[in-house]
């Protein structure tokens, strides 16, 4: 846990945010430590990244969508097709997320990170 969190340690962990969202789409990765190292409880994290993450991902569409080759099919009715899907995940993860203390919170987050560096490593 962190005793005197600074601006300039938020400012490194959001480049670092913003690195891993524009290279692999893992934006959250590093905002989630940095409120983990901050010793927030689960619901301040959640408030913390989740718009922070909405931000960077809004963002990364808009680069992708300007970067696309002209002529290039954009928004098509195969990438909707993600969105049943989607939302249906969404809406067990929030019925997860109410039932898991802080520790546990903290547990699963820390291990879905790890698990995720090690698959985008392999």
């Amino acid at each position: 846990m962190l005793r005197n969190p600074t601006l300039l340690g938020d400012v490194y962990f959001g480049t670092l945010a913003g690195i891993l969202g524009g290279f692999c789409g893992f934006a959250g990765a590093m905002i989630s430590v940095r409120c983990g190292l901050r010793g927030w409880d689960k619901n301040r994290q959640r408030g913390v990244f989740q718009p922070c993450i909405f931000v960077l991902q809004i963002l990364a569409l808009l680069c992708i969508a300007g970067m696309r080759p002209h002529g290039a099919p954009g928004l098509t009715l195969e990438s909707l097709s993600y969105l049943p899907g989607s939302l249906l995940g969404t809406f067990l993860g929030l019925g997860v997320f109410r039932l898991l203390s802080d520790r546990q919170f903290s547990l699963v987050l820390n291990a879905t990170l790890l698990v995720s560096g090690i698959a985008l490593t392999a």
